[in-house]
């Protein structure tokens, strides 16, 4: 799927006890199928979980060209100008207005708002000078970093969900949906459930659990099951399953 195109492919994920997500295809899944020896395997895709209306917005970003990687000459000085430039919007009218037509959107719009509340209408100095390379993308990033890091007192939140449909001979499909929610609290989540897991492996590698040497990927059941046992003792890093006959997402 071209990059360009990939938020307009979405649809909605249900996690139990939390409400519904947008998915949206996360790269290619393909070399996943011999990694975790699913040789055989029909349908095979990974997707990123966002709250509803991120993709909307995303594409509308990409259609405005703010993910374009191509160095400016003679870059615009403020934001309002950049989305000005990408936009093709006259300097002396309204941009949210003339954007919203151009678009195809309403100018009341929550897309339209986000892009306001980001930003990128003010008269706000765009950083050139401390980006490593002069593009649409690091204008939009930088603007991310300063406008939407975690507040005192708001924590984080990881979410993920595997979704594994089975079909029988008899005809009978069913689906396992195992799900693991994790809030920061009061650590930060991503921070937990990506660096737990691996100081446990050190711990493992120290104790001579792990025998096996080299660069090794925790698909092996020797290496993942102990590790996702002792993340399960610690308390909130836990995995909770399901099957449900027929179900699919």
């Amino acid at each position: 799927m071209p990059g360009e195109s990939l938020f307009s492919h979405h649809w909605f994920v249900d996690v139990k006890g939390f409400g519904e997500f947008e998915a949206y295809f996360n790269r290619d899944s393909i070399p996943y199928i011999e990694m975790y020896g699913l040789e055989g395997v029909v349908d095979m895709f990974r997707a990123t979980l966002r709250y509803p209306g991120w993709s909307y917005t995303m594409q509308k970003l990409a259609d405005l060209r703010y993910f374009d990687l191509d160095e400016l000459t003679g870059p615009p000085a403020t934001y309002a100008g950049l989305t000005r430039l990408l936009g093709k919007v006259p300097a002396d009218v309204d941009v949210r207005e003339e954007l919203a037509e151009s678009l195809q959107v309403d100018a009341g719009s929550d897309a339209m708002c986000r892009m306001e509340w980001l930003g990128l209408f003010a008269e706000e100095a765009i950083p050139w000078a401390d980006l490593p390379t002069i593009s649409p993308l690091d204008a939009l990033a930088s603007l991310m970093l300063t406008r939407m890091p975690l507040e005192a007192g708001e924590r984080d939140l990881c979410v993920m969900q595997h979704e594994v449909v089975g079909a029988f001979p008899s005809g009978e499909r069913e689906t396992t949906v195992s799900t693991l929610i994790v809030y920061g609290d009061p650590d930060s989540a991503i921070a937990r459930t990506v660096g737990l897991p691996a100081a446990i492996s050190v711990d493992m590698i120290l104790d001579g659990r792990i025998s096996d040497r080299g660069v090794l990927m925790p698909v092996s059941a020797s290496v993942y099951k102990p590790i996702l046992d002792e993340l399960a003792a610690g308390g909130d890093v836990v995995f909770t399953e399901r099957i449900a006959a027929g179900l699919q997402g």
